[in-house]
């Protein structure tokens, strides 16, 4: 993530901050939604699962059907806090001067 500052120059400390803030806001983001995420998507996977490939393996695809969750929670809300975050701080640069 670069953050343009002033005259097409890079900040390399404000990108890393930026970049650790949004990592850390999509764990709790992530941590939050992922329950019910699951619980919103666990019921039709399953039966998608034990449908093709039978209820022996239900527990194993249900732990790793909870990690894909979970991952995919923290990737998408960590994306979002990237684009809002270089969004808003481009623009109060911009504006500062």
């Amino acid at each position: 993530m670069e953050v343009p500052i002033q005259n097409g120059m890079q900040s390399p400390l404000l990108a890393k901050s930026l970049e650790g803030l949004s990592g850390v806001i999509g764990f709790i983001g992530a941590v939050l939604l992922t329950p019910w995420l699951n619980d919103l998507s666990s019921g039709w996977a399953m039966d998608v699962f034990t449908g093709i490939y039978g209820s022996e393996f239900a527990g194993i695809f249900a732990i790793g059907w909870f990690l894909v969750v979970a991952i995919a929670a923290y990737m998408a809300v960590r994306a979002l806090l990237s684009i809002i975050l270089t969004m808003l701080v481009s623009h109060w640069i911009v504006f500062r001067f």
